[in-house]
């Protein structure tokens, strides 16, 4: 794992920020540290701790190829208990009006911290939790027909997100202006795309990635590793298959650490073997990669 500070970001002065506000505001955490950028084999992030030395939390940005959609983790003492594996936050970010309501989110450790995770983007919420849910798979899979860009005005305009960890309980992070961070992250992905074998630009400006027959993810959902199940285990998966431009599938990687292998098998063996190919900018068949996101619990 190489770790590079991102050192030109400067950190906000502790004292120019309350850490704690008073009545009903937010709990206010300042940024202890610049942000820094973690290249791993199959995963960039982004990570800062907010807080002081008495009690402290980490926001960690994870992109495990895509330059606009982000998983978020957060850890720390600010981190409820939670005795399930899954639940809901809300949050937000700076220039949005309401909280983004009742997103999924799993809940956990890090180490020996209490953690949430949750899928995150830097740009407008254009569709509420409640009515993605509501979607069909189909509608989904062709959500990724509109992919979506990099939103300049948005990421200008954020500096702070906001938690709403439990009922009322609200943790502001004063991120600092996010502009330079996520140029810094998307420069980590291109790294990534020229490890996986693939030129960086033409996947940026692709019109649709691959997509594989609904049926097969929904297979792969619903065929828990039996061994796995028995011993109570569950797991997050983030996934990789390169498809070339005649959609036929190649390699399947599991992205993230430390996953027992009956999960990687199981998801490997479950997905498809041919997809709708990527397009490129100009709507023709280009080989690119299928990322999807494959959560087993027991709850």
């Amino acid at each position: 794992m190489q770790i590079r500070h991102f050192s030109s970001i400067l950190a906000l002065a502790l004292a120019t920020v309350p850490q704690v506000a008073a009545g009903k505001a937010p709990t206010v955490l300042s940024p202890m540290g610049p942000w820094t950028v973690d290249y791993a084999e199959e995963r960039c992030s982004l990570i800062r701790r907010f807080g002081d030395d008495e009690k402290s939390l980490v926001l960690q940005i994870d992109s495990y190829g895509s330059p606009h959609q982000f998983r978020a983790l957060v850890f720390g003492d600010y981190v409820p208990a939670s005795n399930r594996p899954t639940g809901k936050i809300s949050y937000k970010f700076t220039p949005d009006r309401e909280y983004r309501q009742d997103q999924r989110a799993i809940f956990g450790k890090s180490g020996i911290s209490n953690a949430t995770s949750f899928l995150t983007a830097f740009s407008p919420n254009d569709i509420s939790q409640k009515e993605y849910l509501k979607l069909s798979e189909e509608e989904v899979s062709r959500r990724m027909e509109n992919l979506p860009k990099v939103r300049a005005e948005f990421e200008d305009a954020t500096n702070s997100m906001t938690l709403r960890l439990v009922t009322l309980k609200e943790i502001e992070l004063r991120l600092g202006n996010m502009v330079k961070p996520l140029a810094a992250l998307r420069g980590c992905v291109d790294d990534l795309y020229n490890s996986w074998g693939l030129d960086p630009q033409p996947q940026h400006t692709r019109k649709r990635t691959p997509i594989p027959d609904t049926r097969s993810v929904r297979n792969v959902m619903q065929n828990y590793p039996t061994q796995m199940a028995l011993g109570g285990k569950s797991a997050f998966l983030s996934v990789r298959v390169m498809v070339n431009e005649q959609g036929e599938a190649g390699s399947c990687i599991v992205q993230n650490e430390n996953v027992d292998k009956a999960f990687t098998d199981a998801v490997c063996a479950g997905l498809a073997r041919h997809f709708e190919p990527a397009l490129d900018a100009e709507g023709k068949p280009m080989s690119s990669f299928y990322q999807t996101i494959v959560t087993y619990l027991i709850d």
